[in-house]
């Protein structure tokens, strides 16, 4: 069930709240990955609790600001929010890429080593 659509059916406020936990979660996330696969899994669940947030964030003001003044503030949140969390996301992904190159790099060494100290 997309996300927009189970904030219209619990509420804006509460599921606001729920996917920005999944959201600060997920960033969270990127400090204890340390392969390809579990990166590309936190970065999916990343967007997916970005963009409900978006979502349900868009539902919440749709309430509680008048219609002239929603584009505008929907567009100053955004740019903040993004702000925020994606210059984290790629740091974790120059990371993640400099590490995985370093194990395959360093693990023929590792392996010649290894042969060499059984003859």
């Amino acid at each position: 069930m997309p996300l927009g659509r189970l904030a219209d059916r619990r509420g804006p406020r509460g599921m606001s709240v729920l996917l920005a936990l999944a959201t600060a979660a997920a960033i969270a996330s990127f400090l204890l990955v340390s392969g390809f696969v579990a990166f590309v899994a936190a970065a999916c669940l990343y967007a997916a609790a970005q963009s409900g947030l978006s979502a349900a964030r868009q539902a919440l003001l749709a309430a509680l600001v008048p219609a002239e003044q929603r584009t505008g503030l929907l567009a100053r949140l955004d740019g903040q929010f993004r702000g925020d969390s994606e210059p984290a996301v790629l740091v974790e992904a120059a990371s993640v890429r400099e590490r995985t190159f370093r194990h395959h790099r360093n693990r023929p060494n590792a392996e010649r080593l290894s042969s060499s100290a059984a003859r």
